[in-house]
């Protein structure tokens, strides 16, 4: 990662210049100074100054902090060449008029006019300063970066950060109780939320997308499928998946979460509110046979002869021996959600899984149960039986364990993902998995290896066979078939006006240049639980996140940026980062730039002091992450910022932006996270260190003006030229072009020789750069030697400077 710095180049030694990626030797302990000396070499030297805190580039190209306080050294001249050197200026020959500008003992920084002849460069070290192209980072030219230095109306903005309004959201969303997708609350919470933009006065507006996921598939006959879903969906096909139809049963509109085919013709469904269906007719009618149990049931297995049972929540199980026309419920010993439940071929072991690592064994048939010692300590949601009557337990963390010893001990599988497995299906050797992973996870040797099946959206919840086909159901309705070849879409026909809908909240302030570009910050506001549909108060998570951008919005809404200024709240979150899916794909307007994202998601919590932010970014995410740092030490120095650059940390909103493109980046209190609480129920306001929270608002607040109010890369005039590589050395691999970043459209750059000979014209397209090979215009390479460049508009003359050429 790079930031803004000066970087003292050898002549001498080869150095690769290439949008700020160097190979740099390890450092060594000799300080000197404000001059950092590296490796063994005594004319390899870094000089690092970034808002009173030296900063190196190690051989990992890490940057590393290591002094704090230090003074700026000097003012950088653009018209200058400066140079590192223990030579004193009178004794400098030829006429390299110089000037002395830096001393530490016997290392000088000098200032010349001209570039140093080649003959004597042995001993002089040449300092370059080097942009960060996109946000605008100049360069130690001052104290700060160009465009960097503190702007007191930010500041203001910044001091405007109240931390009882952060604290008056939070505990307001903590009040809904739970905010859990699935729940009416979660709807109540987005409207609060959408009035609290208006309330603020900035535009608003809600978006609605189709909530409705498949929970369950199973297969009754050949070319036969069902599968059922939240708010009572019942699809089926009978042509092997080329055609869906939607089965409405009269009077069922909750939740369903199982479907369970014995054969061609029996079968059972069950779902929230002890719903419980039975079809004895292959599906052609559904009879209730719902219990008395007021649970959410989430998990059901029956034969041929009658017995059926079912678990949920809290800590349910059910079972019946006459179809489910009476059913007993069962003594568990746990108040755990249970997640799915499942028997032998003869009935003699059952086993269930839930929350808290519960599982639950029966060797009676399901007539008592007691818990056994789990293999790890995560949420299980998923239990099947293969071929050789083996269980295969799988859940959150990538966990998959299967036991050949009647489940007294299991075995680990290791899977290539480290998210939630929600499912499970078996035959003969064949082994699928569903989850959390946009995937299907193949197995043809019980699960010693594995093919992986990349999905094109959201997680997956449920698999199923038809004939050789395997089908997979999960996120927003999504339907997938898969061969041996390939996977797609199969389309449904859900219609939206029948099921639950959810919103991603979006306030907008415009700027004086119209919606494009803009920056957007985001949080989800839907929060879980080990019993979501209860409890799920969602206090970091993400409670904390949410008041962040609500209150940069209220601080915001009074000015008038140049550009535009979006704030997203999502929902789906928890769920599968859905509402960041669809609006990444679907609603993001395809004529509009998106500058990048600033995602937060838990920033409350304390569980070290001095606490920091740690900041997620991607490759193309860099500058994005660069700027939130800086602008945390130019207006808000009392936050440390944590970059880390993880194209892995998948976990959180900013990933559906980072699939489609767009730069984002993650704010988090911890990674990995350091929050017991964390989608727990005892995630609460009184957990919290809200300070947090407030410092974390301040360098958000910080950092969209100045994307939004300076306009980091639209360029107000070419005084705000930069000229990247200078020197420019053709005999680098990376040195292909002399760039020339931030100009005006339709301005011209003339290059002239030192002697006044005119060299080339180069025009200025609509990237607001111009860009120069080192050649004439008749195509003939310039020779080593400085270069003066005029940028004008017709006869207008904006900017004039040199640049080297080292052959």
């Amino acid at each position: 990662m790079m930031r803004d710095y000066l970087l003292i180049a050898s002549i001498v030694i080869s150095t690769s210049f290439c949008y700020c990626m160097y190979p740099v030797v390890s450092v060594s302990e000799d300080v000197y100074g404000n001059i950092l000396k590296l490796g063994e070499a005594d004319d390899t030297y870094v000089l690092a100054r970034v808002d009173g805190s030296y900063w190196i580039l190690t051989s990992d190209d890490k940057i590393e902090r290591l002094l704090v306080g230090c003074e700026q050294i000097f003012e950088y001249d653009p018209e200058m060449f400066y140079y590192l050197t223990d030579v004193q200026p009178d004794e400098i020959v030829g006429d390299a008029r110089s000037q002395l500008v830096y001393k530490r003992g016997n290392i000088n920084v000098i200032k010349t006019e001209i570039l140093i002849d080649s003959a004597v460069s042995e001993i002089f070290t040449l300092l370059v300063p080097y942009p960060l192209s996109k946000w605008g980072y100049s360069g130690v030219q001052d104290n700060l970066p160009k465009q960097m230095k503190k702007n007191d109306d930010i500041q203001e903005l910044v001091n405007n950060v109240n931390k009882s309004e952060i604290e008056n959201t939070i505990q307001d969303l903590v009040a809904f109780t739970t905010r859990y997708d699935w729940t009416v609350n979660c709807h109540k919470a987005g409207e609060y939320l959408y009035y609290k933009f208006i309330f603020y006065g900035v535009m608003v507006d809600s978006i609605s997308y189709i909530a409705v996921s498949i929970n369950s598939m199973s297969t009754p006959a050949t070319n036969k499928m069902f599968a059922v879903g939240d708010s009572g969906l019942v699809l089926h096909t009978e042509d092997g998946g080329h055609s869906w139809d939607e089965i409405e049963i009269e009077g069922v509109s909750s939740d369903l979460n199982e479907i369970f085919f014995v054969n061609s013709s029996l079968g059972w469904i069950c779902g929230r509110n002890g719903t419980v269906l039975l079809t004895d007719n292959g599906g052609q009618n559904w009879l209730d046979r719902s219990s008395d149990v007021d649970a959410i049931l989430e998990g059901i297995w029956g034969n041929s002869t009658g017995f059926v049972c079912a678990c949920g929540s809290p800590g349910v199980i059910i079972r019946s021996g006459d179809f489910g026309n009476s059913w007993l419920t069962c003594e568990t010993g746990t108040t755990s959600y249970l997640w799915d439940v499942a028997f032998s071929t003869d009935r003699e072991m059952g086993i269930a899984v839930g929350s808290d690592a519960t599982i639950l064994k029966s060797v009676d048939g399901g007539a008592t149960w007691s818990e056994i010692p789990a293999p790890a300590q995560v949420r299980y949601y998923t239990i099947t039986f293969d071929y050789l009557d083996r269980p295969w337990i799988g859940g959150e963390d990538g966990t998959l364990f299967y036991s050949d010893d009647g489940a007294s001990t299991w075995k680990e599988v290791e899977i290539p993902t480290d998210m939630a497995v929600r499912d499970i299906v078996t035959s003969g050797g064949r082994v699928f998995l569903t989850g959390d992973f946009s995937a299907i996870f193949k197995s043809v040797d019980n699960g010693l290896s594995w093919e992986v099946i990349d999905l094109p959206y959201g997680f997956q919840s449920a698999c199923g066979f038809v004939g050789d086909k395997v089908w997979t159901g999960g996120a927003l309705g999504s339907i997938y078939l898969y061969t041996d070849d390939f996977v797609y879409w199969q389309g449904n026909n859900i219609d939206p006006t029948d099921h639950h809908s959810w919103e991603n909240i979006i306030g907008i302030i415009e700027g004086e240049l119209g919606r494009s570009p803009y920056i957007m910050m985001s949080a989800h506001y839907d929060s879980t639980s080990e019993i979501p549909y209860e409890y799920a108060p969602g206090a970091d998570d993400n409670a904390s996140g949410v008041a962040s951008v609500v209150e940069c919005a209220r601080v915001l809404a009074e000015t008038t940026p140049k550009r535009t200024i979006k704030f997203l709240l999502l929902s789906g979150e928890e769920l599968g980062l859905l509402g960041s899916a669809r609006y990444a794909i679907f609603n993001m307007p395809p004529d509009e730039e998106c500058l990048g994202v600033i995602n937060y998601d838990m920033v409350a919590f304390v569980d070290v002091e001095p606490e920091d932010l740690d900041v997620f970014y991607n490759d193309n995410s860099e500058e994005l992450a660069e700027l939130l740092d800086m602008c945390g030490q130019v207006y808000y120095s009392d936050l440390p910022v944590s970059l880390n650059h993880d194209p892995d940390m998948i976990y959180s909103d900013h990933s559906s932006f980072w699939n489609v493109g767009i730069p984002a980046i993650l704010g988090i209190d911890d990674y990995p996270v350091s929050n017991p609480h964390a989608n727990r129920s005892t995630d609460t306001y009184d957990k919290l260190d809200t300070r947090l929270a407030h410092y974390c608002t301040k360098v958000a607040v910080a950092t969209l003006a100045e994307s939004a109010f300076v306009g980091r890369d639209i360029p107000a005039t070419a005084s705000e030229l930069y000229v990247y590589p200078n020197p420019f050395k053709p005999s680098n691999p990376s040195h292909r072009y002399i760039v020339f970043e931030n100009i005006p459209s339709g301005c011209v750059v003339d290059v002239y020789a030192i002697t006044g000979d005119y060299i080339t014209t180069i025009e200025v397209g609509d990237t607001a750069r111009a860009i120069w090979d080192g050649r004439t215009d008749m195509g003939d390479d310039c020779s080593s030697g400085v270069y003066l460049y005029i940028v004008r508009s017709g006869e207008n003359v904006l900017s004039k400077g040199k640049v080297a050429i080292i052959r």
